[in-house]
């Protein structure tokens, strides 16, 4: 199909909080994977691959299902250089409270602790260096005790470098569990795709 199609189809299934959605979403994802693991694949192919990887990506976390957010995690953790910036696409994962995914934030908050260097002169360093923000950045929306040490580490150990900023801009909006007579309500910034989602949660 032409790709404007395939890329509002795309958002529709990230609204869609549908295991069915969830579940053709994980399948591009690993479709996609095959693709561009090809040898053969043209220049133009690899580019439309790639920005089709970032849209399922990107609809995956919004799915805000378990399987998605999985596979979104696993597919960020493969690193293969064929597949552009995996762990970029953790992005809006970070925007997402995964608590209720146990698994899922285990195994974020062992990749951070695996890409953090041993030793007080350790310095960060090669691709896992590199991907510590992004790795810190998909635990932003997280509110867990075990997560917000981690971010309060990372930001100690390391203030002048990437990883430690991005740990701060976490724990800015990361407050410390609210109080019983904490008034719920609803913030944050809305993607252009967002306001029907929006308009049906608040009716």
């Amino acid at each position: 199909n032409p790709a404007f199609l395939a890329k509002e189809a795309l958002t529709h299934l990230g609204q869609a909080r549908h295991p069915r959605a969830a579940g053709a979403l994980v399948s591009l994802l690993g479709a996609w994977e095959a693709e561009l693991e090809r040898e053969d694949v043209d220049e133009a192919a690899r580019e439309e691959g790639i920005a089709s990887l970032d849209r399922v990506a990107s609809a995956l976390a919004r799915q805000e299902r378990p399987e998605g957010w999985r596979a979104l995690v696993e597919h960020a953790l493969s690193a293969g250089p064929e597949l552009g910036g995996t762990t970029g696409r953790l992005a809006e994962l970070g925007t997402r409270d995964l608590s209720s995914s146990p698994d899922v934030v285990e195994t974020l908050v062992s990749a951070v602790r695996e890409g953090l260097p041993r030793g007080m002169l350790g310095r960060l360093v090669g691709r896992k260096g590199h991907d510590l923000p992004a790795l810190v950045g998909a635990l932003a929306g997280t509110r867990t005790p075990e997560v917000r040490a981690l971010l309060e580490e990372v930001q100690k150990r390391f203030a002048g470098q990437e990883p430690g900023r991005a740990a701060g801009r976490a724990l800015e909006g990361h407050p410390a569990p609210a109080s019983p007579t904490a008034v719920a309500g609803h913030s944050g910034e809305l993607d252009p795709y967002g306001l029907p989602a929006l308009l049906h949660r608040l009716a």
